[in-house]
């Protein structure tokens, strides 16, 4: 079956490349690599479409549909073409002749060379990443995958309100994790989607630089400087929206740049106007789709396009206004409307959970995912944006751990000291000489940079990446062309410099690397060498965190369902579901606190599971859930499932009251060990959980500061045990069980006295 599965993941590949180099080749552009970036904008489009036609109209989300579908749709093309006289074909060989030419004079340029080897190690290594070891990603483990493994368990794109951003954030880059997921039956691999968006900045930069007058030697180096910077190579290996969320934004602002130019070269005739206007809109209509910041991007798309179009055409030649509207906007609804029309339906809110434009939701971007991702040492920074960037470039000057998330810092050593003064030279060379570039494209950028996100993360300065990798790709082509020796040596050492900080910053972005472990009870992250062994021994999932924590769920049946309450939900949703979607996972619409009510409502779902935690929002009700042992029985021993507890839902026996007494307070050196034991009529209460917590003496026990200081849990005699480091004379120690009562209360009657402790009555843990 996996094999037939693949043979059709190649056909369809195969046969959405033809038949988007056929329509990008027939749309009289003027450069051959204009007709590549078409390429991959048009087949990113159509697979998107196909997905969206698969999963909303068909209800078929599989194999077989998305490959007839892609078949179907490459035949229609070449029909359309074959009709209308166009051979796309002769174009299209040509292109790869003059391909060929153009290596054979790249690689004798000892700087491309270094570069090709800096990308070819570090995608190799992105790759195995993705084929041994687990994702590991926050967001990618908490809403960006849940989705498609959603619609994929139920071959239809459906809701997915496991996580309230799967079920409301755009989602085009979730159709094509699950374009690919349908062939291979796992979200493994999903990764891989990213590499086509790296691939889309590497060519619009080259694309940029070559618009620039810049040689293919240059262009080249401005692709792979884009490539080696650690933000692109680091999130390649997630399932993040970053990359394609910049990389169609400067994608859909040079089409239209092109209006005109295409207009020009294509001797008055409208495809050449009409075809950037169309690619333009599938680039802009990725970027909508892919993530709702990039709706700012609307407005500078539409008034470079008029402008363009303005300047391009007569009143005796060119499209009409309206035709050439229409063939922008009209990729754009297809590609992303349908994710906020259907936001807007189920939620009142096309942007929901965010509050815009008068719409409701729970609160601001700022409130919701920027505030309270930025530190302190980024908050405090003068000069406010300007400030923040200043400070977060400047930590890359030392050693630091390189990650994917808000992090100040990872831009790469390359970046701090070469690409980032180029991205500043071609702001003032665009300026001063060519001005469409600076108004209708870094301008742009730079706003919705500043306007949509927070530009002192490396995440979210995609877009800035490639205008400054062709930045450099200018400053080496003005050097060139110097007459004055000085400027060649200055030439000489921007090479030098370039490649040894990609090298340097290659290093520290995998040293350490994103992959942690528990070493000692404490997650440590693994060197390059600790985790070849994980990935060779093949055990990845019992070793990278969090993996191991989800034990408990990877025992459970195949087709089982866990359900959690409406109060909350878990932390990471994907792992539950699991690697190949084999476990389903629902939101109970219950947000009560009775746990006959709670297993009532999971019947009515088919879940015979329940995943909970004590410190998210249903304390009362996971209170009530561990006491009705009648209906729920824990799952989680000694171990949990990131921090929650799983139950079972059935009819048990019931058992009487627990009984909670402590047998034993030793002294252990500098430490006390307090020990427990919770039993009941049915014997030992075994994996249920209990909590040490301090608060403070001569205060009624549930009054003043208190806090939890360890959790554990019973073992199959019913015992749980706590040792207690560097007990404070003035703090009083208790257990507690979430049945919701106190045990025992350990504490010193005076400075000087030795520790003891009393046997205090059941008291009501909510007093």
């Amino acid at each position: 079956m996996i094999i037939i599965d693949i043979v059709l993941l190649v056909a369809s590949l195969v046969a959405t490349l033809i038949g988007a180099a056929s329509v990008a080749a027939s749309l009289d552009f003027d450069s051959s690599s204009m007709i590549v970036l078409g390429t991959l904008v048009i087949a990113l489009a159509e697979t998107v479409v196909e997905g969206l036609v698969a999963g909303l109209v068909f209800r078929e989300l599989d194999a077989y549909t998305l490959t007839g579908l892609a078949l179907m749709t490459t035949i229609t093309e070449l029909v359309i073409l074959r009709r209308r006289g166009r051979n796309p074909f002769a174009t299209l060989f040509t292109i790869m002749r003059q391909f060929g030419g153009s290596v054979r004079r790249l690689i004798t340029s000892p700087l491309i060379v270094l570069l090709v080897i800096a990308v070819l190690v570090e995608y190799t290594w992105q790759s195995i990443e993705i084929i041994r070891l687990p994702m590991v990603s926050y967001d990618s483990l908490s809403y960006h995958l849940i989705g498609p493994a959603t619609w994929l368990q139920h071959h239809a794109i459906v809701q997915s309100d496991q996580s309230i951003f799967a079920d409301t954030y755009p989602s085009d880059q979730g159709v094509l994790v699950a374009w690919l997921g349908a062939f291979l039956h796992t979200l493994r691999y999903s990764p891989f989607v990213n590499f086509a968006f790296v691939m889309l900045g590497a060519i619009s930069g080259y694309v940029l630089s070559r618009l620039l007058n810049v040689r293919p030697r240059y262009a080249a180096i401005a692709a792979l400087a884009f490539m080696t910077l650690p933000p692109i190579f680091l999130e390649s290996s997630t399932a993040y929206v970053d990359i394609a969320a910049g990389t169609t934004v400067v994608a859909s602002l040079l089409f239209v740049i092109n209006v005109w130019h295409g207009k020009r070269n294509a001797g008055g005739s409208a495809p050449g106007l009409l075809g950037y206007l169309f690619l333009s809109g599938c680039a802009l209509g990725l970027a909508t789709g892919v993530k709702s910041d990039n709706l700012v991007i609307i407005a500078p798309v539409a008034i470079a396009a008029i402008t363009q179009y303005l300047r391009g055409t007569t009143d005796t030649s060119g499209p009409k206004f309206g035709v050439a509207a229409v063939v922008l906007t009209f990729p754009v609804v297809a590609l992303g409307a349908f994710w906020y029309i259907r936001a807007w339906i189920v939620w009142k809110n096309p942007f929901y959970p965010i509050d815009l434009l008068g719409f409701h939701g729970y609160g601001t971007i700022q409130q919701l995912i920027i505030g309270n991702n930025v530190p302190q040492g980024i908050k405090s920074a003068p000069l406010g944006y300007l400030g923040q960037v200043v400070v977060s470039w400047l930590t890359d000057l030392q050693h630091h751990p390189y990650y994917y998330d808000s992090r100040p810092g990872g831009f790469g050593l390359q970046w701090l000291f070469i690409l980032a003064p180029a991205l500043i030279y071609l702001l003032i060379y665009t300026f001063r000489y060519k001005w469409e570039f600076f108004w209708f494209l870094c301008l742009p950028v730079i706003i919705v940079l500043v306007l949509t996100s927070e530009p002192w993360m490396a995440r979210y300065s995609m877009s800035l990446f490639v205008l400054a990798s062709s930045g450099f790709a200018v400053i080496l082509e003005r050097f060139q062309m110097a007459r004055y020796r000085l400027l060649r040596y200055a030439d000489a050492a921007l090479r030098v410099s370039f490649v040894v900080l990609t090298f340097v910053t290659l290093v520290w972005a995998n040293t350490p690397t994103v992959y942690s472990a528990n070493v000692d009870g404490y997650p440590t992250y693994l060197t390059i060498s600790q985790l070849v062994k994980v990935a060779i021994n093949g055990n990845a999932n019992k070793v990278i965190e969090p993996w191991p924590q989800y034990a408990a769920v990877d025992r459970l049946p195949v087709g089982s369902t866990i359900a959690f309450s409406g109060l909350d939900s878990p932390m990471f949703t994907y792992p539950l579901v699991g690697t190949r979607f084999t476990r389903g996972l629902v939101r109970l619409p219950y947000s009560g606190t009775s746990a006959r009510q709670l297993a009532l409502s999971m019947r009515q779902a088919s879940a015979g599971y329940l995943i909970m935690g004590y410190t998210n929002g249903d304390k009362q009700l996971f209170r009530n859930v561990s006491n009705d042992l009648s209906q729920f029985r824990p799952l989680t021993t000694n171990d949990t499932v990131n921090g929650q507890d799983l139950f079972e839902l059935g009819n048990w026996k019931a058992c009487s009251a627990t009984k909670f007494v402590l047998t034993g307070v030793n002294r252990l050196g500098l430490q006390l060990q307090v020990t427990a034991r919770l039993t009941s009529s049915c014997g030992p209460e075994v994996g249920r959980p209990v909590f040490l917590w301090e608060g403070q003496q001569n205060t009624p026990l549930y009054s003043g500061p208190r806090h939890i200081v360890m959790r554990g849990r019973t073992n199959v005699d019913g015992v749980v045990s706590f040792k207690i480091a560097g007990v404070k004379r003035s703090s009083r120690y208790f257990l507690r069980q979430p049945g919701g009562y106190v045990a025992h209360v350990l504490y010193a009657p005076a400075a000087t006295a030795p520790f003891t402790y009393a046997f205090v009555p059941v008291i009501k843990a909510n007093q």
